[in-house]
């Protein structure tokens, strides 16, 4: 008896992590960000009370700019990084 008392929490907690599992993939299936919003967006709720990610207006550009330097010069990334952090980008070398 005292089995099945501690194995229905356990399979009520199992189904329950799934459930959110699904969510969250579900979410992101229909073009939603659940996650934490990455280095160059932030996370905001709208008028309809739903989540969402907007650019950062600084960081964006110097993002953008990254990109295309990385592309386009023969420069190291180690120093890409050091410019960038220069213009205004807080970001540390393992999250570049």
């Amino acid at each position: 008896m005292l089995a099945l008392y501690l194995a229905f929490p356990e399979a009520e907690n199992t189904q329950r992590a799934q459930n959110t599992s699904n969510g969250i993939r579900r979410a992101k299936l229909i073009g939603r960000y659940p996650n934490k919003a990455p280095i160059e967006f932030i996370n905001v709720t709208l008028m309809d009370c739903k989540k969402a990610i907007t650019p950062k207006e600084p960081e964006t550009e110097i993002i953008k700019w990254v990109f295309n330097q990385i592309v386009q010069s023969e420069q190291k990334i180690a120093e890409i990084r050091k410019i960038a952090n220069e213009k205004g980008l807080t970001c540390l070398r393992s999250h570049f």
